[in-house]
């Protein structure tokens, strides 16, 4: 590809700003064209705004010096300069799991009214079979994770009955040359799994609702688990003789993955609606979250989060929590239960140091 082509990449947040930078960064000259003129004018000025995403720092100061990359809010004048425009632009479910592609569309409409002869446009956004073409390969990737991840999620409730350990297991399988690792969690989240079985599941309907139902079935099991976690949590807190109901619970990391700031369908939102509706006083610590989230106002530290608490929830595995100081957690709780949907936390460990432990698919220690 010639350096001396243009690029436009419509829609400059999470995913389009990374993927506008590394056009600019090896050498392209590249339009970031968004309707949030406040996002339009911190990329201008030389703010990043993705302060979570490793590396991306760096570079958007490099191209940003060397002019590689601009921003605007015109979408005409964007396409009209660029040889070759890339739309990344949300697709997000509705209340009832149909794909809106209200941003896509109307991006389409001013696309058709200023596109020339010999501009390649290409769609960057997860949509639907027959969208625009039947092209499968991103939902079919992140489906199969979505399926896996559902799979290692019923082993893991299966083996916390058996008292095997999942971990033990999945490290033992993985050593067949074709086998592909999945572990367990407190749910998938962010904006492609869930959505992208959901657009599957939408576009299977349209020919006949009994297509695809291993994919029912995995949105069924991923969207059970936060729901899981705090029935462990309760049969956990139990055997120190505390109800579930006003006690005091900590959540460590409400991202939906580690070592970002996106809560985008993160399970801990659900595991915080459910610990609400129990009268559960709720206390949060995410490094990425100073402030508040989900209208709560956060804990400063860690250790503010475990102190006095009835019981921990370590739901995201950021890298902060890799290496928690146990024994001196477990002093200033007001009971020590601990519950790891991460595989962080080495259960003979945790046991060791003071706290009646349990984990997704780590049986009974």
């Amino acid at each position: 590809m010639s350096n001396s082509l243009k690029i436009a990449v419509v829609g400059i947040g999470r995913i389009g700003l990374p993927t506008a930078l590394c056009f600019a960064n090896s050498g392209f000259q590249t339009i970031g064209i968004d309707i949030n003129a406040e996002l339009v004018d911190r990329i201008n000025s030389g703010d990043y705004p993705l302060k979570d995403e490793p590396e991306f720092d760096k570079i958007f100061e490099k191209v940003i010096h060397q002019k590689k990359l601009v921003a605007t809010t015109d979408i005409s004048r964007g396409v009209l300069e660029c040889d070759i425009i890339l739309l990344s632009l949300p697709t997000p479910m509705d209340d009832n799991n149909i794909p809106d592609y209200t941003a896509l569309l109307s991006v389409g409409k001013n696309l058709d009214k200023i596109l020339s002869n010999g501009q390649i446009v290409i769609v960057e956004s997860t949509v639907e079979p027959g969208f625009i073409e039947n092209e499968l390969l991103k939902l079919t990737t992140n489906v199969f994770r979505d399926i896996n991840i559902a799979f290692v999620n019923e082993l893991a409730l299966l083996f916390e009955k058996l008292g095997i350990d999942v971990y033990t297991v999945i490290n033992a399988a993985k050593r067949k040359y074709n086998f592909q690792p999945h572990f367990p969690g407190p749910g998938v989240g962010g904006p492609c799994l869930p959505v992208n079985s959901y657009q599957y599941l939408n576009s299977s309907k349209k020919l006949d609702g009994n297509f695809l139902k291993i994919v029912k079935d995995a949105r069924k099991i991923n969207e059970s688990m936060p729901n899981q976690i705090v029935n462990l949590l309760s049969d956990t807190l139990s055997k120190s003789n505390v109800s579930l109901n006003n006690s005091t619970i900590a959540i460590l990391g409400v991202s939906y993955k580690p070592n970002i700031r996106d809560t985008q369908i993160a399970p801990s939102e659900e595991i915080i609606k459910v610990l609400t509706e129990k009268n559960v006083k709720i206390k949060i610590f995410d490094p990425y979250f100073k402030s508040s989230v989900f209208g709560l106002t956060t804990e400063k530290s860690i250790s503010d989060a475990f102190s006095q608490s009835d019981g921990v929830i370590l739901v995201t595995g950021h890298k902060e929590f890799q290496n928690l100081d146990l024994k001196k957690l477990s002093k200033i709780m007001k009971n020590s239960v601990l519950i790891d949907c991460t595989g962080l936390v080495e259960p003979t460990n945790a046991k060791q140091n003071g706290f009646i432990f349990r984990g997704i698919g780590r049986g009974e220690i």
